[in-house]
């Protein structure tokens, strides 16, 4: 056995009002609390500890944010993601008995992804940004396993961008050799087009070619899901 630190990210966004801050808890995490606005128009979403400590993760004052609390008396398992069609994006807290809703948004730059950290705990987050203005959330957990699950953990699946011109291009990398589901809804919901791969590891992109308008674009692989909302514009198709 070895003690593996898996980091996975479950949120992104490109907005600049939006600030993302990392915390390792000494136990495990319990909770999101929604705090705010405060004297500077920011509203916070904090990590809850066991041992109690409460601090920020992320704030935004966009208004097409909201965070909503989540406590629990057991340490959270993962994170779910999902949409609606009203255009909204869903990231979700979930612990082995219960799951709730803790942030949602309609801001066409950002991302949720789910995390399942079975048979483990989340301990906390890292944050960081990339050079294309992204800020990210990852989540830490802290767990022992064999060194063949470690190695199958290898690499990271994830969305890595969208692009509008003629057509809509998803751009995703999987760690390893599997399957990979990729779904667009339109903003009522209806399923518009989807395509099923199979994946060496790597980083690929899937063209569509679809109307101008907005889509939810959803990416499944191995179990995990990422959710990006996206515009479509550029001319014909």
């Amino acid at each position: 056995m070895i003690l593996l630190l898996a980091s996975f990210p479950i949120f992104k966004a490109r907005w600049v009002g939006i600030g993302v801050q990392g915390y390792t808890a000494p136990d495990c995490i319990v909770g999101m609390l929604a705090t705010g606005p405060d004297t500077a128009g920011y509203i916070y979403l904090n990590a809850i500890s066991r041992s109690g400590d409460t601090v920020p993760v992320i704030r935004a004052r966009w208004k097409g944010i909201f965070f909503q609390s989540f406590v629990s008396s057991t340490c959270l398992r993962g994170f779910g993601a999902r949409s609606d069609t009203g255009g909204y994006i869903y990231l979700s807290a979930y612990t082995d008995g219960d799951t709730s809703d803790i942030l949602r948004s309609r801001w066409v730059g950002t991302y949720v992804q789910e995390y399942n950290a079975y048979p483990c705990y989340v301990k906390g987050f890292a944050a960081s940004s990339d050079t294309g203005g992204v800020a990210v959330l990852s989540v830490d957990t802290t767990c022992a396993v064999d060194v063949a699950e470690a190695k199958d953990r290898a690499g990271r699946f994830e969305v890595l961008g969208i692009e509008s011109g003629e057509k809509l291009k998803v751009r995703y990398s999987v760690p390893r050799t599997g399957k990979v589901d990729i779904s667009l809804y339109n903003a009522s919901g209806r399923l518009v087009g989807r395509r099923k791969v199979l994946r060496d590891r790597g980083t690929y992109s899937e063209v569509f070619s679809l109307s101008d308008g907005m889509y939810f674009v959803v990416v499944r692989f191995n179990g995990q899901k990422v959710v990006v909302k996206a515009i479509k514009k550029g001319g014909r198709r």
